[in-house]
């Protein structure tokens, strides 16, 4: 029985123009969000078409055509749902462990990954299934491999979080249980191999979701992992007792609401997905096509009733056929090139299977892949006679799986279990690469993945059908565990590996409340547990970590430094208790915070003379670069010349002393423009149609006086260089008309 839950269409009252102007207010007041960038939000929301860089008097502005997007969505026929809140963060989320690669320490040549639209994709089914959410964004550093942050979907009426990364070999995390905003910063410090082990030990609270190469699948699952309750929550019975109240309450209600007469849509009128579907054509090519295009509202597009009762628009079927017209610009293919529909047919493989091994081939040039017409004036990916001969021969290489072997997916449907449960039984049966598990195409999909031998699948099925008592007094599961010691799931789980339970003795399967199979674990670990949470207490007043004295606005380096120069004295002036997350650190003592100010505040303002390097190259009315060689040559003595002051915004900057700027006035004024006729090197190349070697070369023949030949005059860049005098200048033209001559 399929137990999916159906979701509302997410078309609000959506096409008309009240839900168009809510709309417009919701993303404004996300856009205006501190902290916000607009790049960020455009690409999560898949809007990149809509930013506008516009030219000023001080330079180029982005801007958000938000009006315009809200009319693109709500001629679609749906708005996309926006978080109710999104909180850019400057943390990683997800740091790397020790055991990741981080750039610039060898290994494998890098090569370019892969951005999979996961993050859009999650938008668009938390929008389908009318889910508020809150983002949370991330960033990276320099020394990490990965490119792209994740970003945390924090779904708090079904108490979830996900965390899903759009780069390649990134896999998705879903937290069942997060009881609060601490736990939520907790599972975002957090490392995979944290949650991983989570999930080892505790699947019913952490999943992971690998992406295997098909959307739609990844989509599904991650709908399921979403629906699916956590152990302690009702159970689908008692939820659906709930809804069937809530609609005898909702029948109540005065039904006294009139709606504007819509028509239903005349015959060849069509919807943008009709014409997606229809044209073969993305969203964003349609939308981009129709804002060239510029229907009239009356004539080409008119808001009507589709098959279904729904409100959309419709467009004419004028507006129909300069859309076929634009889409049928392209070719038809040569002979041989075969689009994926085509190659699906003739390998007798799903066309996921086809996407699978065309990523899988490497060095495939752009010649072999390019945009043809169909027999039925599609436009698609057509592949060429080459691409399609290497399918070929994989789809030769892989076999169906023998009878009575199955995929983890077949062994849940034919056991009953759920995915996590199944997936636990099958580790703890530890099958042998080879012998219980080996790789083939499914039967329906034809992808490939694990299958299990008959022999692992009864010994699973045993394990399945084994009876559970319920936990005696004092056994208790994760889930109990944190709210009695009020830590985190990740504090429980990184000190149950340190105290490594042996199976059987310290962790055993119990029933729980719920009356369903869990992990619980033995009155002695849980007395361990608390010896450990209750061995630091929490910080007194005024002490801080090294994390809050950054809050000094000085670099980690500076906080170091002072440290060492300070003499702390272990017990007096840094101690160890619990941070605001339970974790125990360093945190310093009041009069070490203390004295760590005055140093960060002994910075004065600069005294009259001395002036910023900045300020330095408006006075002398030169260029950086100018300040910079003539600065190495007189060697300023800090202390002396150069001191930090604090400038006019308050920021802590070098200031040069008045001796230093008066020696470098009188540089600057030291040489002129050139006389009347004077050249240089440079223009002499240009003038003669010499090399600078012939040039050079004469020079040296001249013996030249300086300051009557040669003399240092500035140039028109007010460069210093040499420059050459008119008698000079003269006598090269004329050694030059004597060689020709």
């Amino acid at each position: 029985m399929n137990m999916r839950r159906e979701y509302p269409s997410p078309i609000e009252h959506a096409v008309s123009s009240e839900a168009e102007a809510a709309f417009q207010s919701r993303l404004l007041a996300l856009l205006a969000a501190p902290g916000i960038k607009l790049r960020r939000i455009a690409a999560l929301l898949d809007a990149e078409l809509y930013l506008i860089e516009e030219k000023t008097r001080k330079g180029s502005v982005l801007r958000f055509d938000v009006r315009r997007y809200a009319h693109d969505q709500r001629s679609a026929g749906r708005f996309s749902r926006l978080p109710d809140t999104y909180r850019p963060t400057q943390d990683v989320i997800l740091p790397p462990g020790d055991g990741e690669i981080h750039s610039g320490e060898g290994g494998e040549p890098y090569r370019e990954t892969e951005v999979i639209h996961r993050t859009r994709a999650v938008i668009d089914l938390l929008s389908q299934m009318s889910e508020p959410y809150d983002l949370i964004d991330g960033t990276t550093t320099e020394r990490m491999v990965r490119r792209l942050s994740y970003v945390a979907f924090v779904l708090k009426e079904r108490r979830k979080l996900l965390l899903v990364n759009d780069e390649e070999r990134n896999a998705t995390y879903v937290i069942h249980f997060v009881q609060n905003d601490r736990e939520t910063q907790e599972y975002l410090r957090s490392r995979k191999d944290d949650l991983r082990d989570l999930q080892e030990r505790h699947p019913e609270l952490v999943s992971v979701l690998e992406f295997r190469g098909s959307m739609e699948s990844y989509v599904e699952d991650l709908r399921e992992l979403i629906e699916r309750p956590y152990a302690a929550e009702p159970s689908r019975e008692e939820a659906g007792e709930e809804a069937d109240a809530a609609k005898k309450e909702d029948s109540t209600a005065p039904a006294d609401r009139e709606e504007e007469a819509i028509l239903p849509a005349p015959e060849g009128w069509m919807t943008s997905y009709s014409l997606r579907k229809v044209l073969h054509k993305s969203n964003e090519w349609i939308q981009s096509r129709l804002a060239e295009l510029t229907p009239v509202e009356g004539r080409d597009v008119r808001m009507c009733l589709n098959s279904n009762g729904q409100q959309l628009f419709h467009y004419s079927p004028e507006m129909f056929q300069r859309l076929l017209d634009l889409a049928h610009e392209h070719e038809r293919a040569p002979e041989g090139w075969m689009t994926i529909r085509s190659l699906a047919k003739i390998l007798k493989k799903s066309e996921n299977w086809i996407q699978t091994r065309i990523k899988e081939l490497t060095l495939i040039a752009e010649v072999d892949v390019r945009r043809y017409l169909t027999e039925a004036h599609h436009t698609h990916v057509h592949y060429s006679p080459k691409i399609v001969r290497r399918l070929r021969e994989l789809a030769r290489e892989y076999e169906q799986a023998p009878e009575g072997w199955m995929t983890m997916t077949g062994i849940k449907q034919q056991t009953g279990l759920i995915y996590a449960r199944a997936e636990r039984f099958m580790q703890s049966l530890s099958p042998v690469q080879g012998k219980d598990v080996r790789s083939y195409f499914g039967v329906h999909n034809n992808q490939l993945a694990p299958h299990y031998s008959p022999e692992i699948i009864a010994r699973l099925r045993e394990l399945a059908q084994k009876k559970y008592e319920h936990a005696p007094e004092g056994w208790m599961t994760i889930h109990r565990l944190v709210s009695v010691l009020e830590k985190s799931p990740i504090w429980i789980g990184n000190k149950l590996k340190e105290l490594t339970p042996t199976e059987g003795r310290d962790v055993k399967s119990f029933l729980d409340a719920s009356n369903k199979p869990a992990s619980h674990y033995s009155p002695e670990m849980v007395r361990r547990l608390r010896e450990l949470a209750q061995e630091y207490e929490r910080a007194p007043d005024g002490w801080m970590t090294a994390g809050g004295l950054m809050a000094l606005g000085k670099s980690q380096a500076w906080i170091s430094q002072r440290m060492t120069e300070l003499s702390l004295v272990e017990g007096r002036d840094v101690k160890t208790y619990l941070d605001r997350t339970g974790h125990p650190v360093l945190h310093y003592g009041p009069e070490i915070v203390w004295r760590l100010q005055e140093l960060a505040t002994e910075h004065e303002q600069a005294p009259e003379g001395w002036v910023t390097r900045h300020r330095l190259t408006q006075v002398v009315s030169k260029s950086e670069g100018w300040l910079r060689k003539r600065l190495g040559g007189l060697a300023p003595v800090e202390g002396r010349d150069v001191k930090t002051y604090l400038d006019s915004t308050g920021h802590r900057v070098l200031h040069y002393s008045p001796e230093m700027v008066r020696r470098l006035q009188e540089l600057a004024e030291e040489y002129k423009r050139a006389p009347q006729g004077w050249v240089t090197a440079k223009s002499l190349r240009r003038v003669l149609k010499k090399s600078e070697e012939w040039i050079q070369r004469k020079l040296k023949e001249l013996t030249l006086i300086k300051g009557r030949d040669v003399a240092m005059y500035l140039d028109e860049g007010g460069h210093v260089c040499s420059h050459y005098s008119p008698t000079i200048v003269d006598r090269l033209q004329k050694m030059t008309s004597e060689k020709n001559v």
